[in-house]
């Protein structure tokens, strides 16, 4: 599997459709990186360090948790892609149903982004 920088994900800030990278694992459950459409979606537009502060153990609800140990399972612990349909209620805006498509993805971390992070990671895409 091939490594990728965060930086090369800024090519995906001219799409339309949201993409960003996030990781499930109940430990940690942040996100890493997300391009302008997503981070456009929420709270009026959030700056790429306020949409990876966001605390969403805080934010999610116990389904969702579950749904997300679920897909944590599947894409971060057994390596494989998964297609899900959910729909979403973002902060002020109607329900919103997407479907994601989630796969494993190596991504390069900056020093210091998560304690004991290792260099490389693995986290997943969707």
């Amino acid at each position: 599997m091939r490594e990728y920088d965060l930086q090369a994900l800024d090519i995906f800030n001219e799409l339309a459709d949201w993409v960003y990278v996030r990781d499930l694992n109940p430990e940690s459950d942040k996100h890493y990186w997300g391009n302008e459409a997503i981070r456009g979606a929420f709270r009026g537009g959030l700056t790429l360090e306020q949409f990876n502060a966001v605390d969403l153990r805080a934010i999610t609800s116990p389904a969702m948790a579950e749904w997300n140990r679920e897909v944590y399972q599947q894409v971060q612990v057994r390596g494989e892609r998964v297609k899900k349909r959910r729909t979403i209620y973002p902060t002020g805006k109607a329900p919103h149903v997407m479907d994601y498509e989630y796969s494993p993805l190596h991504l390069r971390v900056p020093a210091g982004a998560e304690e004991g992070q290792k260099e490389v990671a693995r986290f997943w895409r969707s």
